[in-house]
């Protein structure tokens, strides 16, 4: 695929993600997230907070696939829900074999205890699953490739239990290949102990458990290695040898007279006819092996019978047998001695023996895609990742906030309250009516709320209500952002003055009005930076007293816009709506059409803009969100008080 033409915008990008991380916050660990030039994703330990975690993400494109954003999706699920809120860090599997199995134990563990708080979290991954097997990262064995044993186990493990446990469908077939292939390998006794010990760690309480599990099926494996090395140091001697001793240091016995040859030639007959009806024959293993593959046994393609049956007992009688049994496949010619699921089988103890020591002596590598997690092929398979990285660009480049460090000043604040109501006061006014008259405010005196000067003398008397408070019977159920424009430009002549100042004393009246109605709203201007001025929480009275914009640097408008939208994130108001008003070009039209496409449809919020003079008019032509313009001071003052009445009421 030619990721280069690919113009499909990556929307889900910050605000799904803060989103997310809000959402989790309020049900678990802190998330802090930071985009890197690294390449997979990796969750753990905040060194910046004790009790928080850190999530780092791999810089993405601007745009990519609708299948990268899916992709995107699904990678922050798993990060955030699987390992944020149910993997213990602290934990250390260890290299080799044990931190291969743990891993492929992890991620199904983490995953199904995401799904009791998060249940939509279950489709998320499935559909980035869908996309990385449709790309190719998720395959079933190549029947003309030779598999490392570790790229065997790992394979089936992720495979079956991700389709048995989380209905990830499209990795059935997979599965089932890759436990034949599995089988074939290690033999039905061992696969069968593998899998219900497997399904114990999918299952496990905490991160501990699900490494204790992967070292038992070490250890099951260590075992059955053990076993085989038995088996093939066993001596091939004489039964009866056996059963008399030293053959060397023994009298023959006597020739048998003529009868007795023939009793013992007729009992012969007799024991070869009852082991051609048992289906047995002299080499078979004991049934003490068969009880021991039985209690590994966990699904239908179990063992019933001996596990010995089709093992190296065959290969004594065959030519040959040997090698079609350590590679056998189902319905080989070779005496039906494939491996098939639903027939207990065991390789030849020298095969087995060999692919076990390989096993065991495995290094993460040798695992080949299988051994790696969730998250290092959610960003191996996404185009828009590769894309960043081949040309330098990014979307997920934040723009920096910095503090304002301004001591509040009640002179500066009274001066600027006094010009805006110079520039806007019938305009606040009119606005602050029609907000009464929706809410059906009821003022009244109290003994809280706001002072009213001219009723401080009746303390005196013992009349404490000198406050007047107001309620609403009915509450306008609503929240606003407003981002103001603080670049050199700003410094322009704009009417009788210059822009800066108009977008001072319009947000100033605008911030008054919010206020008095009891609206949740927030401040914030920027340039190649960003400043917040005041909080969704904070007090607009000592807010306004800090508020000094210092205009200078360019005007980054798409990042200062997709910074904003997400303080939306955790805010229950039915109706979020983010006012811009500037003078500078819209900046990356692709990120900022994305982040008002996907803030509209998803979120909730609304995306205004008032364009300051009509330099960049023709710019916000392509911008998919309504826009004003503004010519003079008191035609800016009608657009964002317009504006907000449009959004409001």
């Amino acid at each position: 695929m030619n990721i280069a033409a690919t113009k499909a915008s990556m929307r889900h990008l910050y605000l799904y993600t803060y989103l997310l991380l809000e959402e989790v916050k309020k049900k678990g660990r802190p998330i802090r997230l930071e985009w890197a030039n690294i390449p997979t994703a990796n969750i753990g330990p905040d060194p910046k907070d004790e009790n928080g975690l850190l999530l780092q993400l791999s810089h993405m494109a601007a745009t990519g696939s609708d299948e990268d954003a899916t992709l995107l999706r699904a990678l922050i699920a798993h990060e955030v829900l699987c390992h944020g809120n149910n993997t213990d860090f602290s934990v250390k599997p260890g290299a080799g074999l044990v931190g291969m199995i743990s891993g492929r134990l992890e991620d199904p563990r983490g995953e199904l205890l995401a799904l009791q708080r998060f249940p939509g979290s279950k489709k998320v991954i499935r559909e980035g699953i869908e996309i990385l097997t449709k790309r190719g990262l998720y395959f079933g064995p190549d029947p003309q490739r030779q598999y490392h044993p570790a790229e065997i186990l790992c394979g089936w493990l992720t495979t079956e239990l991700r389709a048995e446990l989380l209905d990830q469908t499209c990795l059935e077939q997979f599965g089932q290949d890759f436990r034949k292939l599995a089988i074939e390998t290690f033999g039905t006794k061992l696969v069968n102990a593998i899998k219900t010990e497997a399904l114990k760690g999918a299952h496990a309480r905490n991160t501990q458990e699900t490494v204790d599990t992967a070292s038992r099926i070490v250890k099951l494996i260590e075992e059955r290695k053990e076993e085989a090395e038995q088996e093939t140091s066993e001596p091939e001697t004489d039964q009866q040898g056996d059963q008399d001793g030293d053959v060397d240091n023994v009298e023959p016995p006597p020739a048998p007279a003529a009868e007795d040859s023939q009793t013992a030639d007729s009992n012969t007959d007799k024991s070869d006819e009852q082991d051609d009806a048992d289906g047995t024959g002299a080499g078979n293993s004991s049934t003490e092996g068969s009880d021991k593959g039985d209690d590994g046994e966990l699904d239908s393609g179990g063992n019933d019978s001996g596990v010995g049956n089709n093992g190296a007992d065959n290969s004594a009688g065959n030519e040959g047998g040997e090698d079609s049994q350590a590679h056998g496949s189902p319905g080989t010619d070779a005496g039906e001695t494939g491996a098939d699921a639903s027939e207990p089988f065991e390789p030849s103890s020298d095969a087995l023996q060999a692919a076990l020591n390989d096993l065991l002596e495995a290094e993460q590598v040798d695992g080949g895609s299988y051994a790696k997690g969730l998250e290092d092929l959610l960003c191996e398979g996404n185009e828009a990742i590769a894309l960043a990285k081949a040309t330098g660009g990014s979307h997920t480049k934040e723009i920096t906030e910095k503090p304002h460090n301004v001591t509040p000043s009640v002179q500066r604040r009274a001066a600027l309250r006094s010009d805006s109501r110079a520039l806007s006061a019938s305009l606040a006014l009119r606005m602050s009516d029609l907000l009464e008259s929706i809410g059906q405010v009821r003022r009244r005196n109290s003994s809280d709320g706001r002072l009213r000067p001219s009723r401080i003398w009746k303390a005196a008397i013992g009349d404490l209500q000198i406050c007047r408070t107001k309620t609403r019977q009915e509450e306008i159920d609503t929240c606003v952002y407003l981002l103001g424009d603080e670049s050199g430009s700003m410094f322009e002549v704009f009417g009788e003055m210059k822009r800066y100042q108009a977008a001072g004393r319009v947000a100033m009246a605008a911030g008054d009005v919010l206020d008095e109605a009891n609206i949740p709203f927030a401040l914030a201007t920027f340039d190649d930076k960003i400043r917040q001025w005041k909080g969704f929480d904070d007090d607009w009275s000592r807010s306004a007293a800090c508020y000094t914009p210092t205009h200078q640097g360019n005007t980054n408008t798409d990042t200062a816009v997709v910074w904003s939208l997400k303080k939306f994130a955790g805010r229950t108001e039915s109706r979020k709506i983010l006012i811009v008003f500037l003078d500078g070009d819209p900046g990356d039209l692709d990120k900022l059409n994305a982040a008002i496409y996907e803030a509209n449809h998803s979120f909730g919020v609304e995306v205004r803009f008032i364009l300051i003079g009509t330099q960049h008019l023709n710019d916000f032509k392509n911008v998919t969100a309504p826009y004003g313009v503004a010519t003079t001071p008191k035609e800016l003052a009608e657009a964002v008080f317009g504006a907000l009445e449009a959004a409001i009421i």
